[in-house]
């Protein structure tokens, strides 16, 4: 199989999808383990969101959707409740868990790179993990918090830097196969007329001879 534009986009939307899911699970399961002291409500509200959105990147993923809306909206969403923890810093009954706002803010700069681009990736590659050492430090020593801040800006432009390539590879792939299939009408609209003038100049001949 070719690796054209479209081939691409369904593996990468799959990709994300699966992202999504993987650490909004990780979310899920960090808060019925130690639970985080949220306002009232604000799970059920935020849950409701969350699966509202994943279901909606599903249907994106199933339909291949070019606009990539639905990430879009994932990593807009991620990266408000990444806002809110870093500004609120909810209280955690270990210090040293992660909070699942947090584990969410993830998310956003693993998936921003195919969702928005390069430039947009490359931005919440750098945004999102400020908003994690906003909210870790004083919880965790300075150095780790510097050490996975870093670790994570890294991951996040790497992700947006492979989408960029594996799609400029794409869309090489695809002029590559235009332009063989223009040459390849060329040559046969070619030699199509060349036969035709053969046959012509061959029924001339016999014209003349018969003459």
């Amino acid at each position: 199989m070719l690796l054209t534009r479209e081939v691409l986009d369904r593996a990468l939307h799959w990709g994300a999808f699966a992202i999504v899911v993987v650490l909004s699970g990780a979310a899920l399961l960090q808060q019925l383990a130690t639970p985080t002291e949220f306002p009232a409500g604000f799970t059920v509200g935020l849950g409701a969101v969350v699966t509202a959105s994943m279901l909606w990147c599903a249907r994106d993923a199933l339909r291949s959707n070019p606009r990539r809306t639905a990430l879009q909206w994932w990593v807009l969403l991620t990266l408000g409740v990444g806002v809110i923890q870093a500004v609120w810093r909810f209280p955690r009954p270990i210090p040293e868990a992660n909070s699942p706002l947090t584990i969410l803010l993830c998310s956003s700069f693993a998936v921003a790179g195919f969702a928005f681009g390069l430039r947009v990736g490359l931005g919440v590659a750098v945004v999102a993990p400020m908003l994690l050492g906003a909210h870790a430090w004083g919880l965790i020593d300075g150095p780790i918090i510097a050490a996975i801040v870093m670790t994570s800006v890294a991951g996040g432009v790497i992700s947006a830097l492979v989408v960029d390539r594996l799609q400029r590879a794409a869309r090489g792939v695809e002029v590559s196969l235009r332009d063989a299939w223009l040459e390849r009408e060329r040559a046969s609209r070619g030699t199509a007329q060349a036969q035709a003038q053969d046959e012509w100049d061959g029924l001339v001949h016999d014209k003349v001879l018969g003459a």
